[in-house]
């Protein structure tokens, strides 16, 4: 898979995630590949399943992170929540005021 990513072209426009270097988002996969089997040579079997876990959870996190578009936040400003509040409202307004409106067309086609 490695490999496959060094071959390959980015499929993302230019500039669109956090990360956009392709070689700095596949260092991390190449450390890993390069630590894992040497494990055995110096680490005792007890201790090994947890750097495992720890290593590949932390390459994982890695690439959760630097996928991240640039305009997405792990907080959202203030204003861009108000935007979203005010477009939900009005969501839910239309629906109320479609639904009115087909139960009054409903009452009206019953008499």
């Amino acid at each position: 898979m490695t490999l496959l990513a060094l071959l390959h072209k980015p499929i993302q426009a230019p500039y669109k995630v956090l990360i956009n270097n392709r070689y700095v988002r596949i260092l991390p996969r190449l450390c890993i590949v390069i630590v894992i089997p040497c494990l055995p040579l110096v680490l005792h079997p007890g201790y090994q399943i947890g750097t495992l876990a720890g290593l590949t959870s932390g390459v994982s996190v890695f690439e959760f992170v630097a996928s991240w578009r640039r305009d997405g936040k792990v907080f959202e400003p203030k204003e861009v929540a108000r935007v979203e509040a005010e477009k939900s409202e009005e969501s839910l307004q239309a629906a109320a005021d479609t639904a009115a409106k087909e139960s009054s067309a409903a009452a009206v086609a019953r008499l």
